[in-house]
């Protein structure tokens, strides 16, 4: 799910129990963001307990 208003998101990953939460200003280029674009990124622990992704980079 990708809230380009809201400039934040979800990646959802194979094999993984839960979404990962990640914001625009964490992608290197978030314009080309869309549902469905594969992505490569690093996590770290997010708020209220989950995960974040950052330093996203679009996989081409």
């Amino acid at each position: 799910m990708i809230d380009k208003g809201k400039k934040f998101g979800f990646i959802r990953q194979d094999g993984m129990p839960i979404d990962i939460h990640f914001k625009f200003s964490d992608c290197q280029d978030s314009s080309s963001l869309d549902k469905g674009t594969s992505v490569r990124y690093s996590l770290k622990k997010g708020g209220k307990g989950g995960l974040a992704a950052y330093k996203i980079v679009i996989s081409r």
